[in-house]
C-alpha cells in the first residue's frame, strides 16, 4: 500500500450539493415578504375557487377522433337518445306489464296537458292494457247502436251503387256490427317489442321501457318525484348527473371537514402547541385553495378522478408542513447538517411526485389528464407554501425572546411562566412533564434556598432539565455541567438550559470531571438508580470537584411502611423496564454519606407527609 500510494493528499472541504445550495437559497430568501405573497395569492384565488364538478360519465371516455365524429352524425339524424328521459315498468308476465301500461298511458297523458311533455305520443300509449280494451270495447258498444247501423246500412246501399261498388261489397264489415262483441284476445307477443316490451334475461319477468320528450314546463325533479309516487322506474341523465354533482359535493366536502378534523386533532395531540399546529396545516390550506382558484380560472371543474386522489393531496401537504415544523423544534433555527437532510429530503420527496403526476398532463386519456391536473397544482402549490411560509413563520417563532429582568421571586406566577417559556414549542412530552413537575413536585422553591448567584453546578441525572432550568430562570449567572444517559432527555435539556450549560449524554460514573470545579453537586431522584459500590465511588469523584464551601444536595425516598402513590408509580415504571429500585433508609443514607466524606447539614422532608427528603452535605475538612 505505501508502494501504491506514498502519499495521500489531504481530502478538499465538502462541498454541498447543487440541490442542497438551491434549498439553502429558498429558506435563506424567504421572509415576510415571501409569506405576505402566499397569503395575498390566496385571497386572490379565493375570488375564483368553486366547488363544481363534472360528473358526465362520457366525459371520462376516451374516443378516436373519427368516432367521435360518427356519434355526432348519428345524433344528428336520430336524435341523442341517451338524453331523452325514460320510463321502465317491471312486471313478473306480460299481463302484469300490460296493466302497468294502463297506468303509465294514464299518467302520461296527464303530464303531456300540463306540458311537462311534448305532444309526442310516446309508445307506451299506444299499448292497450286490459282496463284500455275494457273501455275500449265498451265506447265501440255504445257508439254503434242499432238506429246507427240501420242508418249506416242504407247510406251504404245508395252510396256504393252510385260509385260503382257491388250491392254486397260492405257485407262482411256489416254483419261485424251485427254480431256480439267479443272478448279481446291476448296481444301477440311477436308485436310486443314494438311497443318497447322486451323479456328480462337476468330476472324471470318482462319490462317495458320507453323514452319521453321533454315539453316546455319539464322539471326532472318534479317529474321523478312524481314517477316515483306512482311506482315507476324514471332515468334522465341530466338529472342522474346534477344530482349525483350535489351528492359529491356534499360527500367531498363532509370527507374533506372529516379528514380536516381528524388530521387537527391527532397534530394537537403530538403537538399540543396551537401554533405549531396551524403552521403544519398550512402549506395544504394553501394548496386547496391556490389549486380550486386556478382550476376555477382555467375553465376546469373537479371531476372523479381529482376526488378520488383529494385525501393523497392532503396527505403530502401535511407531510411537507410537518417535516418542516419537528425539523425546527428539534433542531432549532441554527445551522445544522441534520435540518439541512430534512429540508433536501423535503425537496427531493415534492420534486419526485410533481414530476411523476406531471407526466400525467401529457396522457391521451381524459382521466389521466384531469386526475394530473388537480394533483400537480396540488403538490406544487402545497411545496410553494411549506418552502416560502412555514421557514420565516418558524424562524419567529422559535426566535430566542429575551428573559425577564431579574430579580423574580423564587415560586411565584412569573417564576413559573418564566421557566416554562424554556420549554415553549419542544416536544409535546417534554413540555408538560416540565409544567406538571413545577406545578406538583414540592421540591420547588425551596431548591432555591440551597443555590446562590454564580455558582457553577455539576447536575447529575438532569433528565429533562427542568431543576435546572427552573434555577436558571431564578439565578441567571449560574453555569451547569449536566448529564443524563438518554441522550433524547440530553438533547432537551441542552435546548432548554442554552449556553450556559454542557449537557453530555453518559452515565453519571462517565461524566468528564477532570480540572472542573463547582459550587454544589445536584442529585435530584438518582440514588435509587445506583447501587451502593457506584455510589461511593461517584462520590469519592463528586467530592474532588466540589469547592471548600460547595454542597452536595441530595433528594431520595426514604420509604415509610404505609403505601404511597408516589413510590409505587416510580416502582412500576422501573420494573416496567427491567429495573430494581434501590431505595435505602435514613441510617444507610448516612453511613453512605460519612463514609465518602460528606458531613450532612441538614434533612428535611420535601413536604409534609411526602417520602422525599432533602440531604444537604459539605466536605469535610
Amino acid at each position: 500500500f505505501p508502494l501504491v500510494l506514498p502519499r495521500i493528499e489531504a481530502s478538499k472541504r465538502e462541498k454541498p450539493l447543487p440541490l442542497e445550495r438551491v434549498m439553502d437559497w429558498i429558506i435563506d430568501k424567504s421572509s415576510g415578504w415571501s409569506v405576505g405573497a402566499c397569503v395575498a395569492l390566496a385571497l386572490g384565488m379565493l375570488f375564483f375557487a368553486k366547488l363544481e364538478f363534472n360528473v358526465d360519465l362520457a366525459s371520462m371516455n376516451t374516443l378516436s377522433k373519427e368516432t367521435v365524429e360518427a356519434e355526432q352524425s348519428l345524433q344528428k339524424v336520430w336524435g341523442d337518445m341517451s338524453a331523452k328521459p325514460s320510463l321502465m315498468v317491471r312486471g313478473r308476465t306480460v299481463e302484469d306489464v300490460l296493466m302497468q301500461a294502463d297506468r303509465l298511458a294514464m299518467f302520461l297523458d296527464r303530464e303531456r296537458r300540463s306540458s311537462v311533455l311534448a305532444e309526442d305520443l310516446p309508445r307506451s300509449m299506444l299499448l292497450p292494457g286490459p282496463a284500455t280494451q275494457e273501455r275500449n270495447r265498451k265506447a265501440w258498444g255504445d257508439f254503434w247502436t242499432q238506429e246507427r247501423i240501420f242508418s249506416l246500412e242504407n247510406s251504404l246501399r245508395e252510396t256504393s251503387a252510385k260509385l260503382g261498388f257491388r250491392p254486397d261489397a260492405f257485407e262482411p264489415f256489416v254483419k261485424m256490427l251485427h254480431q256480439p262483441m267479443q272478448r279481446p284476445s291476448p296481444f301477440p307477443q311477436e308485436f310486443l317489442a314494438a311497443f318497447g316490451v322486451f323479456p328480462e334475461k337476468e330476472k324471470d319477468g318482462w319490462v317495458l321501457v320507453d323514452t319521453l320528450v321533454p315539453g316546455p314546463n319539464y322539471d326532472s325533479s318534479l317529474f321523478f318525484e312524481q314517477a316515483r309516487q306512482q311506482g315507476f322506474l324514471f332515468f334522465d341523465a341530466r338529472h342522474f348527473s346534477s344530482h349525483l354533482a350535489g351528492e359529491l359535493n356534499r360527500s367531498f366536502v363532509g370527507i374533506l371537514l372529516i379528514v380536516m378534523v381528524v388530521t387537527v386533532v391527532c397534530l394537537f395531540l403530538a403537538f399540543l402547541d396551537w401554533q405549531l399546529l396551524l403552521l403544519s396545516v398550512a402549506p395544504v390550506t394553501f394548496s386547496l385553495i391556490a389549486t380550486l382558484g386556478t382550476m376555477g380560472l382555467l375553465g376546469h371543474s373537479l371531476s372523479i378522478p381529482s376526488l378520488m386522489l383529494a385525501p393523497l393531496l392532503v396527505g403530502l401537504g401535511l407531510e411537507s408542513g410537518v417535516y418542516f415544523v419537528r425539523s425546527y423544534q428539534r433542531f432549532g433555527t441554527a445551522p445544522n447538517p441534520s435540518s439541512d437532510g430534512f429540508r433536501v429530503t423535503v425537496m427531493v420527496c415534492g420534486l419526485t411526485t410533481l414530476v411523476g403526476f406531471g407526466s400525467l398532463l401529457f396522457a391521451q386519456h381524459s382521466v389521466l389528464r384531469d386526475a394530473g391536473l388537480s394533483t400537480f397544482l396540488g403538490i406544487f402549490y402545497s411545496m410553494a407554501g411549506a418552502f416560502w411560509m412555514v421557514p420565516p413563520l418558524l424562524r419567529l417563532v422559535f426566535s430566542v425572546r429575551p428573559a425577564p429582568p431579574p430579580p423574580l421571586r423564587a415560586g411565584s406566577k412569573e417564576h413559573t411562566r418564566s421557566t416554562l417559556r424554556r420549554f415553549r414549542h419542544l416536544e409535546a412530552f417534554p413540555r408538560v412533564f416540565a409544567r406538571f413537575k413545577i406545578l406538583l413536585d414540592p421540591m420547588f422553591p425551596r431548591l432555591a434556598d440551597f443555590v446562590k448567584h454564580g455558582w457553577k453546578i455539576v447536575d447529575v441525572g438532569c433528565g429533562y432539565g427542568v431543576p435546572a432550568a427552573w434555577l436558571s430562570t431564578v439565578y441567571p449567572d449560574l453555569e451547569f455541567i449536566a448529564c443524563d444517559p438518554l441522550a433524547e432527555r440530553a438533547r432537551i435539556a441542552a435546548r432548554v438550559l442554552g449556553e450556559r450549560a454542557k449537557v453530555l449524554s453518559v452515565g453519571a460514573l462517565d461524566l468528564p470531571l477532570d480540572h472542573v470545579e463547582a459550587d454544589a453537586v445536584l442529585l435530584l431522584d438518582v440514588l435509587h438508580h445506583i447501587q451502593d459500590k457506584e455510589i461511593v465511588e461517584l462520590l469519592s469523584r463528586l467530592k474532588g470537584v466540589l469547592t471548600p464551601e460547595g454542597r452536595l444536595i441530595i433528594r431520595l425516598t426514604l420509604p415509610g411502611t404505609t403505601f404511597s402513590l408516589f413510590r409505587f408509580v416510580e416502582e412500576s415504571r422501573l420494573r416496567f423496564k427491567g429495573a430494581k429500585p434501590c431505595w435505602r433508609s435514613k441510617e444507610n443514607v448516612l453511613d453512605i454519606l460519612e463514609n465518602a466524606g460528606f458531613k450532612v447539614e441538614l434533612i428535611e422532608p420535601t413536604a409534609h407527609g411526602r417520602e422525599e427528603t432533602w440531604f444537604i452535605g459539605v466536605r469535610e475538612s
